[in-house]
């Protein structure tokens, strides 16, 4: 007997529910997240930060973009800082 007779003759698990319920629960479940996202965070204070001086410069053209540099970065370093500090390798 190969493998697909062998699959074929186990009975299905039966979970009590109905295939488009299982569907759409994997469909519309989120990934689970810890805390607070520093990536978002990061960039909403680095806008805020380059606004603040554009404004005050009379140059917002220059300062929201490296607000927004500065944001990524400090974003990503969070990041990096909260993985370190679970004892994640990425």
């Amino acid at each position: 007997m190969d493998r697909e007779e062998q699959e074929a003759l186990q009975p299905e698990q039966d979970t009590g529910k109905s295939p488009e319920q299982d569907t759409e629960q994997e469909i519309g479940k989120e990934p689970e997240q810890e805390g607070i996202q520093a990536l978002p965070l990061g960039l909403c204070l680095g806008l805020a930060i380059g606004t603040a001086v554009g404004a005050t410069t009379g140059n917002m053209g220059l300062w929201m973009p490296i607000g927004l540099c500065l944001g990524l970065a400090l974003g990503t370093a969070l990041d990096a800082g909260k993985k370190k500090g679970k004892g994640g390798d990425d």
